[in-house]
């Protein structure tokens, strides 16, 4: 049974203004329109894109939230709850993850095969759908969509092109960070780097991007990859991703 008719109360993790803390409130999240997609959410990720405007750091995504409220998240998992007209690629109980960037599939840059950045919508217009409406809301008022997906929310209407289907075998409590963080760390070490058979490689910083470019670098056949980060707890999980020598800077030369 679906609500796709339907406002539905749930709650999300807002940001009334950049540089303060997330506050969690009751919101509605309206029906998918044509060529939308209601999720239910099962996982989110917390990306440093969502950090910098919680902690009012400077960086190089420069939004005007025009003085509204915003739920952010861009990485997250979760069910199909409802579909709008002309949806075709989900359906309802499928599991799925979120994606930042739309991918419309038939634009130049969706259709050239060395970049995936749609000219569909930009990170401004996505914030909004159609003639500049929120399917967000609180106390009736509009709550914008960070990157049209705002997966801090419990409930989140997505266009389609920013949604993609999983197995339903996937782990949706771990599955939310291939939208953002295994993608971007595994595509810069096989797409960018062009990592081949023999490769000597280092990778700083082992966290979900790191771990993610040392699986990229073992699965492109690299001879040496060398995983570095001041937290000796990380060496663990990197040797399971591929890491074949761990490097602690704080303790080199110590030991």
């Amino acid at each position: 049974m679906t609500s796709k008719a339907q406002v539905i109360n749930c709650k999300a993790a807002v940001l009334w203004k950049e540089g303060t803390p997330l506050t969690v409130e009751n919101i509605t999240v309206d029906p998918p329109q044509e060529g939308e997609v209601r999720v239910r959410m099962v996982s989110a990720g917390l990306c440093a894109s969502d950090a910098h405007f919680i902690w009012g750091w400077e960086t190089d995504i420069i939004l005007d939230f025009e003085g509204n409220p915003i739920v952010l998240g861009h990485e997250g998992a979760g069910v199909v709850e409802s579909v709008g007209p002309g949806v075709t690629s989900v359906s309802v109980g499928d599991h799925v993850i979120l994606l930042w960037t739309p991918d419309c599939g038939q634009c130049a840059l969706c259709s050239h095969p060395k970049t995936n950045l749609c000219l569909s919508d930009d990170f401004v217009s996505v914030m909004y759908h159609k003639n500049k409406e929120t399917r967000l809301k609180i106390n009736g008022k509009p709550l914008l969509s960070f990157t049209g997906t705002a997966t801090f929310s419990e409930y989140s209407v997505v266009r389609e092109t920013q949604i993609a289907k999983v197995n339903p075998k996937a782990n949706l409590k771990s599955a939310c960070v291939i939208g953002c963080a295994v993608g971007t760390g595994y595509g810069s070490a096989v797409n960018i780097a062009k990592v081949h058979p023999g490769s000597k490689c280092a990778v700083w910083g082992l966290g979900a991007i790191g771990l993610s470019a040392l699986l990229g670098c073992k699965q492109a056949g690299a001879e040496t990859i060398i995983g570095v980060d001041i937290n000796s707890d990380k060496e663990s999980i990197a040797k399971q991703f591929g890491c074949t020598r761990f490097i602690n800077p704080k303790t080199l030369g110590k030991n």
